[in-house]
C-alpha cells in the first residue's frame, strides 16, 4: 500500500511542469486536453510553450570559418538592431560552436554560430529581430598603423612603398593584426611620419621600387597620406548577419 501510495503522489507531481527560468511566455504549442509524451531516447518530448526571459538576450550571429579561430568566450562585441540603428548594444562571446550550421558549401561558405550575451536590460529589444554584430577579438594600443591597401606583396615579401622626395622605395615589413580600415606594422623599415603610397589596387598595383612619381596637392588624390603612431588599433571581425 505504502508503495502504491508513493507511485500515486510522483505521479500527481508529474502532472505541474515548472519553468527553470521566471520570464514571458512567448509561445504555447499545445491547448488544454491534447496528449503529450514524455522525452525518450529515440522520441523529443511535446514542447508546451516557450519562456522568455527578456532582462537576458542572447543574440545568434554567423561566423565564416576563417574568422571563428580567432574568436573566444568573453570577447567583446557590438550590436547594431535594424529596428534601432542609431543605438549600439554592448556584449560579450557567450560561447561558440564547435561545428558548422552547414556541411556543404555555398555562396557563404562554411559558417559558425555564435552566441553573444548583451549587457544590461533592453526591455525596448523582442525576440526575432535582426542587425549586424562586429566582435573584438584583440586590441592593442599605441602601434604603428597604415591603412590595408597600402600594404602589398611583391617578390612574395609584405611591403609598402615609402615615398622620398619623388621617388617611392619599396619597404619590407612585417604586420600584426587587422581592423576594418588599418593594419598593425610590428617591424620593418618603416618609421612613424614617414610618407607612404595608398590608393585602390587597380592603381597602385603596376608601381615598382625606385619609381619616380609625381605627388599632387590636390586632395581629392589619396595616393600620398602621412599617417602617425598611438592610434588605437583593434581587429574585429564583423559576421555576416545574426
Amino acid at each position: 500500500m505504502q508503495a502504491s501510495y508513493d507511485i500515486a503522489k510522483d505521479n500527481i507531481n508529474k502532472t505541474l511542469i515548472t519553468s527553470p527560468i521566471n520570464g514571458i511566455i512567448t509561445a504555447i504549442y499545445v491547448e488544454e486536453g491534447e496528449n503529450v509524451i514524455t522525452g525518450t531516447m529515440n522520441n523529443a518530448g511535446t514542447v508546451l510553450m516557450t519562456v522568455s526571459d527578456n532582462n537576458k538576450l542572447l543574440v545568434k550571429a554567423n561566423v565564416d570559418e576563417t574568422s571563428i579561430v580567432k574568436i573566444n568566450k568573453g570577447n567583446s562585441a557590438t550590436v547594431t538592431f535594424d529596428a534601432y540603428p542609431e543605438t549600439t548594444y554592448t556584449g560579450k562571446v557567450f560561447q561558440k560552436a564547435n561545428r558548422p550550421t552547414q556541411t556543404s558549401s555555398s555562396d557563404t561558405g562554411i559558417e559558425y554560430e555564435v552566441e553573444i550575451l548583451l549587457d544590461g536590460k533592453s526591455p525596448e529589444l523582442v525576440s526575432g529581430m535582426t542587425g549586424e554584430v562586429n566582435i573584438t577579438t584583440k586590441v592593442k594600443e599605441n602601434v604603428l598603423t597604415v591603412p590595408i591597401q597600402a600594404v602589398m606583396s611583391r617578390n612574395g615579401e609584405e611591403g609598402v612603398f615609402v615615398l622620398n622626395g619623388n621617388v617611392i622605395n619599396f619597404t619590407p615589413v612585417e604586420t600584426g593584426i587587422t581592423g576594418n580600415m588599418k593594419i598593425e606594422i610590428v617591424s620593418g623599415g618603416l618609421k612613424e611620419n614617414d610618407k607612404i603610397v595608398t590608393g585602390p589596387f587597380i592603381s597602385i598595383k603596376t608601381l615598382q621600387d625606385k619609381q619616380k612619381v609625381k605627388v599632387s596637392d590636390k586632395k581629392s588624390r589619396p595616393e600620398n597620406k602621412q599617417f602617425k603612431s598611438g592610434n588605437k588599433n583593434s581587429e574585429t571581425t564583423p559576421p555576416p548577419g545574426m
